[in-house]
């Protein structure tokens, strides 16, 4: 079975973080993304609401954002998840990173499967 086309598969260890860095550009050239939105969400099932969403984060200058982006003026913006945001239980998630620019376009740049999986190491002093 083929993989839709901008499909992404990603894999996390249990209570680490990971970080995902976005730069958008256009013709060679950064865009500002001051204006935009971009949001990160990880469900179990595709059909669960964002309600229902074991991650979402909303990254952007607006007022109810999670986040805010790195260098919004060079295109730089960032999802980085935490220990306690990949504390979930093992398996395969879904997950998204839609971003709504200034203009109130909606683009999908990243859509896929998140494996969580145990690391070898879990000891803590």
């Amino acid at each position: 079975m083929s993989k839709r086309q901008g499909w992404k598969d990603l894999e996390i260890y249990k209570k680490t973080t990971k970080y995902y860095e976005l730069v958008f550009t256009t013709d060679g050239v950064m865009d500002d993304i001051s204006d935009w939105i971009l949001y990160f969400t990880m469900k179990k099932n595709v059909r669960d609401t964002d309600s229902e969403a074991i991650i979402k984060q909303t990254i952007g200058s607006a007022t109810g954002c999670d986040y805010a982006h790195e260098d919004p003026t060079q295109g730089k913006t960032a999802v980085e998840l935490s220990t306690i945001d990949t504390d979930v239980d093992a398996g395969s998630y879904y997950y998204d990173m839609t971003v709504d620019d200034a203009d109130g376009n909606r683009l999908v740049v990243a859509i896929g499967r998140i494996r969580i999986s145990e690391p070898i190491t879990t000891r803590e002093i």
